[in-house]
């Protein structure tokens, strides 16, 4: 009776005992499972980092060895540097060549065909407003038909000039590179006076022709050569200093072009206009008419001489046909009319007209050049 209490306690005893090493065992192995979980978890999280430290490292700039900070920095002399030629630079002759397009462009008398040329910047909008304004279908065909291109020293931006010997002055243009092509950044008006730096210049100044003596041409001559000179060392100066938005309404020079080219279409138009009464309007007209066919034929020798008739013949039927009046001048016995192709306006022809009350004959027609 008294062994079976004891086997009892004994059995209970060893249930106990294989329930709590069940326990220990299930605790061990659990301990093993959360502790490789973590492992694998830490293993994972690191191989994450590691890969986003590699594309990290990838995508950031390299910095140079001279702006990392060292604790022990070194001096390692560096050799001068060398200027180069920035990557959007605009060779001259791309300016030329855009600019010589937006000339041709500008004598549809439409003030946007030239705004076109602008780029987007605050001072290229500025300029567009203005040259898309009513009152400048009128001022810049005349201006550009008879502007002469003149570039400013290679440059970044390169700086071109539109002179126009009549109005004696000029249209500085600043020509940058920009994803949508070459155009105009900045431009600014100056008077050849300015450019000669001939001091304070009143708001009415005529251009500098008017107060010289001699023949009006070599006058003209002296202008286009003073600009050129003195434009070169000066290009980029001019552009900064008078160049920019804000002023365009109180900009002098850019009000003096415009009156002085108004000034010069009221003579073109009274003297050589097709409406006009003038007999210079008359003679110029029937001269027209001859050019027209692209020859001289018909106009005596007494009018043109025999090598200038074979130099005028040389420019062509085309540029012939093409020839427009761009200047005129009245004197006391008769006129000057300078006649060129508003596509190449550097070849002219002059046309000499002596008039009475009532009619005007052509004296003489010789070719003249601006170089």
């Amino acid at each position: 009776m008294n062994r079976r209490p004891s086997n009892a306690n004994q059995m209970a005893k060893h249930r106990s005992t294989t329930s709590l090493e069940a326990t220990t065992v299930i605790t061990i192995i659990g301990a093993l499972l959360s502790i490789a979980a973590h492992w694998l978890a830490g293993h994972q999280a690191a191989q994450w980092k590691l890969a986003h430290m590699t594309r990290m490292t990838a995508a950031a700039p390299v910095i140079p060895r001279e702006l990392c900070p060292s604790p022990t920095p070194e001096v390692v002399p560096q050799p001068s540097p060398s200027p180069g030629i920035p990557t959007e630079r605009i060779p001259m002759d791309a300016a030329m060549n855009a600019a010589s397009k937006m000339r041709l462009a500008a004598l549809s008398g439409l003030g946007s065909e030239i705004a076109e040329f602008w780029d987007s910047g605050a001072a290229a909008q500025a300029w567009r407003s203005r040259l898309e304004s009513y009152s400048y279908k009128h001022v810049w065909p005349y201006f550009f038909s008879g502007a002469l291109l003149v570039a400013g020293p290679e440059s970044d931006p390169q700086v071109v000039a539109f002179y126009n010997p009549y109005a004696d002055s000029a249209l500085l243009t600043e020509w940058s590179r920009s994803s949508d092509g070459d155009g105009i950044s900045n431009a600014a008006v100056v008077l050849g006076s300015e450019v000669a730096n001939e001091g304070q210049i009143s708001e009415t100044d005529p251009p500098r022709w008017c107060k010289q003596d001699g023949p009006l041409f070599e006058r003209l001559m002296k202008s286009v050569a003073s600009f050129r000179q003195g434009f070169a060392p000066q290009s980029s100066t001019l552009l900064r200093t008078k160049g920019g938005s804000s002023s365009l309404d109180q900009n002098h020079s850019l009000q003096q072009l415009e009156q002085r080219c108004l000034a010069l279409t009221v003579e073109l138009t009274r003297l050589c206009a097709t409406r006009s009464k003038e007999p210079s309007a008359i003679a110029v007209g029937d001269l027209m008419r001859t050019l027209g066919n692209g020859s001289v034929e018909g106009i005596p020798t007494t009018v043109i001489a025999n090598a200038a008739r074979l130099e005028i013949q040389a420019l062509g039927f085309h540029r012939l046909a093409r020839m427009r009046p761009a200047f005129a001048a009245q004197f006391s016995n008769g006129s000057l009319v300078l006649l060129m192709d508003p596509r190449e306006p550097t070849a002219l022809l002059a046309a000499h007209f002596i008039e009475t009350s009532r009619s005007a004959k052509l004296l003489a027609l010789s070719p003249c050049h601006y170089r």
